[in-house]
């Protein structure tokens, strides 16, 4: 379309604004030129300037569409950067769109930080290290304009994210944990990694942080700290009491002049009570074949691992129960039920012997903890007694150790010679001679053995100390007619039965008949 009117002086400026009252690109408006309002001539359309100025030739009008510069999908994470550390460069997304070539802008960036040339390799790049610790989150945001002339909103776009900037990770590097023990005048090392101190520093710029908290704890001195310094050597120093559950301890540098701008906090390290093992019984009084006894072990002071205590016996008089060997228990404490006494059962055990017996209990702490545990003494009253068992009548069901043997003077009878039993009571702890002897032995003779001769000693060892061995009693042939009774005597020597001794009785019918002589029948 050709305008209706042209300016006619040199105030129109150079393109004339009155135009038809028509609809010009079809959106239905009209007047569009009349009202003030931007000239939108369509696309590629080129209008002949009928008059303009004083030019001989009628110049061409071109109109392109207007673009706004887009960030689309594009976006920056949140960001934490440490104070006085060169961050690890970044680029914004790059936008599209737009008329001419798009420029890249900046605000809410924290100090010592830039976006683009010439700080930054790029356009696009932010880089920089941080000199201001933000006590929250900054909002920064990016925007994108293009490079055409319109001053319109629609000709930008604009992206948004957080910056942090903190304190520079400081911890402890020394120790690792602290005992109860060395507190008072234990040195702790605060180092603050890749930063330094900006200027010198002093005791009271550390504080000290224990949870549960722990009254008495202080910083008593410092080692001389000046700017450039990467760490520093606190003394402690402990007033208060003892205790027996874990602390942690944190070191905080607050002042900040002297603290990189910011407060430092370093992780926790432990403070560990004094490490023990309370066993409740020194000593344990038990009795063969009667009931167990009991002790108790708890720790003194809160581990910061599981520690275990094994209780081993190292007889088999007393044994430990629970654990599948008899000679040993394992007690495990953890973190929360250190402080729970556990008990430890001891069952006296029967043996052969009669013998009293003790164990000794040992208590072995796993290493870790740092503590050792006292041992208990178990004593075994045995109820075994060392003796002689005689069975005068061998073969019957009712033992008969006191006898009378029975025996007949008469050496064609049948009874003329009998036999016993002897064994022992109780194992021996050595080799028994038991030695059998006849009170008279021209009324009753004894016989240990089977070989020629008559043998008067027995042997018992700890194999076969319950296996019943043979005496063979004889009578004697006298000349009188009288019964006569004789004592058989046995006497123990060695393996523990020194003294011991039992006797049998013997009964022997005479088989003479007496005959009286009368010399003188008439008086």
């Amino acid at each position: 379309q050709t305008p209706t009117a042209y300016g006619d002086d040199a105030d129109d400026g150079a393109v004339y604004r009155a135009w038809d009252d028509q609809d010009v690109d079809g959106d239905g408006t009209t007047g569009e030129g009349a009202d003030g309002d931007p000239w939108d001539f369509g696309l590629a359309n080129a209008y002949p300037i009928l008059k303009y100025g004083g030019l001989a030739a009628a110049p061409q009008l071109s109109a392109q569409p207007d673009s706004a510069p887009d960030f689309g999908a594009g976006s920056v994470a949140n960001k934490s950067f440490q104070r006085g550390q060169t961050i690890a460069a970044f680029e914004v997304p790059a936008a599209s769109g737009g008329n001419g070539a798009l420029s890249y802008a900046q605000s809410g960036l924290p100090a010592g930080l830039s976006l683009g040339l010439p700080d930054c390799a790029s356009a696009r790049q932010v880089c920089g290290a941080p000199t201001t610790i933000t006590t929250n989150p900054v909002t920064v945001t990016i925007t994108v304009s293009d490079a055409d002339a319109n001053e319109e909103a629609t000709d930008e776009d604009m992206l948004t994210f957080t910056a942090t900037v903190v304190a520079p990770a400081a911890s402890i590097s020394s120790p690792a944990a602290l005992a109860e023990a060395s507190l008072n005048s234990a040195q702790v090392t605060v180092a603050l990694g890749s930063a330094t101190f900006e200027t010198t520093a002093a005791a009271s710029h550390f504080t000290l942080t224990t949870n549960p908290t722990l009254a008495g704890l202080t910083v008593s001195s410092l080692a001389t700290v000046t700017a450039g310094d990467a760490s520093a050597t606190l003394t402690l120093g402990y007033s208060g009491g003892d205790f027996d559950t874990v602390r942690t301890l944190a070191v905080t540098v607050a002042d900040a002049a002297h603290t990189l701008a910011g407060a430092l906090t370093t992780p926790t390290i432990n403070i560990v009570p004094t490490p023990s093992v309370a066993v409740s019984e020194s000593s344990l009084s038990l009795t063969e074949g009667g009931s167990s006894g009991t002790y108790t072990v708890v720790l003194g002071g809160q581990p910061t691992a599981s520690v275990t205590v094994t209780a081993t016996s190292d007889d088999g008089a007393a044994h430990v129960d629970t654990d599948s060997s008899p000679l040993s228990r394992t007690l495990t404490f953890t973190t929360n039920d250190w402080n729970t006494a556990q008990t430890v059962t001891v069952a006296p055990q029967d043996d052969d012997d009669a013998d009293d017996e003790s164990a000794t209990i040992a208590h072995a702490v796993s290493s870790g903890y740092g503590a050792s545990a006292s041992s208990v003494s178990a004593t075994v009253d045995d109820d075994d007694e060392n003796a002689i068992v005689i069975d005068a009548d061998p073969g019957t069901a009712n033992m008969d150790e006191a006898g009378p043997v029975e025996l007949r003077e008469d050496a064609d009878h049948a009874d003329n010679s009998k036999t016993y039993t002897v064994r022992l009571a109780a194992e021996p702890s050595a080799t028994v001679t038991v030695t059998v002897t006849s009170a008279d032995t021209a009324a009753v003779t004894v016989d240990t053995a089977t070989t020629a001769g008559l043998q008067s000693a027995l042997s018992f060892t700890a194999n076969n100390w319950d296996t019943a061995q043979t005496v063979t009693l004889a009578a004697v042939q006298d000349t009188d007619p009288d019964n006569e009774t004789v004592s058989i005597g046995h006497a123990a020597a060695n393996g523990g039965y020194d003294g011991v001794s039992a006797s049998l009785s013997a009964t022997v019918a005479d088989d003479d008949v007496g005959v009286v002589v009368d010399t003188d029948p008439n008086t």
